[in-house]
């Protein structure tokens, strides 16, 4: 029983001495360093004195010198090396008639993007206008910036086009205008008489036609309070000389604008639609007075048979005109606002000063 005690101690201790041996002779965890990978030909399952770790910065990293480190007295030291930085590009390439702007990123370096920008009167006609700072350098090709232009318009039918260049071949540049006319008498331009090239390269409006003269009514005979007579009984454009003529229905409306109103020969109506409004007396400056009271009530709007009554905003001025006024059925005012003014004396003209 002795014997067996005494080899299973001589067994535990021939197992401690493995182990210490095995843990004391070497590098155990291996450094961490940012950015940084280890070699896959500096892996080993343990690691001795004088085992070296060699670092290879990560995609997009760069070191000035390799980064090593040793295994010395059973720690890792730092041979030598420095950190690993983003890897820079080369300054970004200016291109004519346009700049460039950083839309991410700073100091040129990977995952910077930059974005060209065409000047005025110019546009990008690379696919791509953005760069990105890669592993290999700026990707995409570098942009380039073409003068804008518009596309020559061919005139059509009635339509006569002036501020057309005199060759085919010219380009029609930014802020080139062009002017649209009728040939044929009878006829209008329906939409834009004058349209601008664009610094997108497109024209500001759509290219105008020419139709025949009409003028395009209301074809309800009676909008709110508003008749109107004359349309013609079939829907459809009014033609030049066509006259309409306007009332107000309703008790206390009138027509504001003209009561009769012609379409004219360039399609346009000879004055603009009249609206029916309630008759009310407008308000007037007040000099030196104020409305004291105010039958239905003070504040407008004033209606006929409105009447206000007025003061002196000073008992030592004098009331000029009517103290009270009512309004009337035509919308004025029986008489005018009164004004207020100082109390003068008059001088005796005969009177003898001893």
């Amino acid at each position: 029983m002795g014997k067996m005690e005494s080899s299973l101690a001589f067994l535990c201790l021939w197992i401690c001495f493995i182990v210490f041996a095995s843990t004391s002779n070497g590098c155990s965890e291996i450094p961490v360093v940012e950015n940084a990978e280890v070699s896959e030909s500096s892996k080993k399952p343990q690691y001795s004195d004088d085992d070296t770790l060699d670092y290879s910065c990560v995609s997009g990293h760069v070191s000035p010198r390799k980064i090593i480190y040793k295994c010395s007295n059973n720690e890792w030291i730092k041979l030598r090396g420095d950190k690993c930085t983003l890897k820079p590009c080369e300054s970004p390439e200016d291109i004519p008639n346009g700049r460039y702007i950083v839309e991410s990123g700073r100091n040129f370096v990977f995952g910077t993007t930059i974005k060209y920008i065409c000047n005025d009167g110019y546009q990008i006609m690379s696919r791509y206008d953005t760069r990105t700072c890669r592993e290999g350098g700026w990707d995409n090709q570098l942009p380039a910036c073409e003068e804008v232009s518009c596309e020559r318009i061919a005139p059509d039918g009635n339509i006569q086009v002036e501020g057309l260049p005199d060759h085919s071949e010219d380009l029609i540049r930014s802020g080139h205008r062009l002017t649209f006319s009728c040939v044929d008498k009878g006829l209008i331009v329906r939409g834009q008489k004058e349209i601008i090239c664009q610094s997108n390269g497109e024209w500001s409006s759509p290219i105008p036609t020419c139709v025949e003269a009409t003028c395009l009514p209301q074809w309800s005979t009676t909008v709110g309070h508003l008749k109107i007579e004359g349309l013609p009984d079939i829907e459809g454009p009014v033609k030049p000389g066509h006259r309409l003529t306007f009332s107000c229905t309703g008790e206390g409306m009138k027509l504001n604008g003209q009561r009769d109103i012609t379409c004219q020969s360039n399609g346009e109506w000879s004055s603009p639609f009249p609206k029916c409004q309630e008759i009310a007396c407008e308000e007037e400056p007040l000099t030196n007075v104020e409305i004291l009271f105010g039958h239905p009530v003070i504040d407008s709007p004033y209606k006929p048979g409105h009447i206000l009554l007025f003061r002196c905003i000073d008992v030592n001025l004098k009331l000029n005109g009517r103290r009270a006024i009512e309004c009337q059925s035509n919308g004025e005012w029986d008489y005018p606002y009164p004004t207020c003014r100082e109390i003068t004396c008059e001088v005796p003209r005969d009177q003898h000063v001893s």
